[in-house]
């Protein structure tokens, strides 16, 4: 399953560390860095998070894009247009696991004195 995470890399120093970080994972096919456009794509039937939480031990911020092959889309929270106008405050993403199944995740910037927000399904 192919499986694309934004990282902020800035260097080729970044993708090497990487490229060292997933090369010593069991389970991924195949790998793609590409530093100018800040994307990691990998061929893998481990699951996201496990690649994720690999790529984030080299200190770098790894956001989930895209998931498998059906369909994903990603909603931002903020920005410079619309309602929520201002700076980002998240982005949530939505991908099509299956004919019955979404996966949503997303990051949401805390607000000010809030400890917690509770989430409910």
């Amino acid at each position: 399953m192919k499986i694309e995470y934004a990282v902020q890399m800035s260097c080729d120093s970044c993708v090497q560390k990487v490229k060292q970080a997933l090369s010593g994972l069991e389970g991924i096919s195949k790998m793609d860095i590409d530093l100018a456009s800040g994307t990691v794509m990998v061929d893998s039937e481990l699951p996201q998070s496990i690649i994720k939480d690999k790529i984030e031990t080299t200190g770098m911020r790894a956001v989930l894009k895209g998931y498998g092959q059906l369909g994903a889309a990603v909603a931002m929270l903020g920005g410079n247009t619309g309602f929520s106008a201002g700076n980002v405050k998240g982005v949530i993403r939505f991908v099509q696991e299956d004919a019955n199944h979404c996966i949503i995740d997303g990051e949401i910037e805390t607000p000010p004195n809030t400890s917690k927000i509770p989430l409910t399904n």
